[in-house]
């Protein structure tokens, strides 16, 4: 799999104790698995999306995925 990953990333949202505890715990689990690629945890989706765009390879139009976002978060 790690020939097809250019870039990982995860993006747990909420605020406070709770969320900040989740985060650390991925990003321990992250730093036990090691990979060929760069990996990062962050706060909210968004960044997460603009992070991952960066690596040009991902091909990844920010402004569609996180206007999808929006229109599946509406939904529910």
């Amino acid at each position: 799999m790690q020939d097809h990953v250019s870039r990982a990333a995860v993006g747990h949202e909420g605020a406070g104790f709770h969320a900040a505890v989740v985060r650390s715990f991925i990003i321990g689990f992250l730093a036990i698995f090691r990979a060929n690629y760069p990996r990062s945890v962050f706060s909210n989706v968004e960044d997460a999306v603009r992070w991952l765009s960066a690596d040009p390879r991902a091909g990844l139009d920010v402004t569609a995925f996180l206007a999808a976002l929006d229109d599946v978060r509406q939904t529910n």
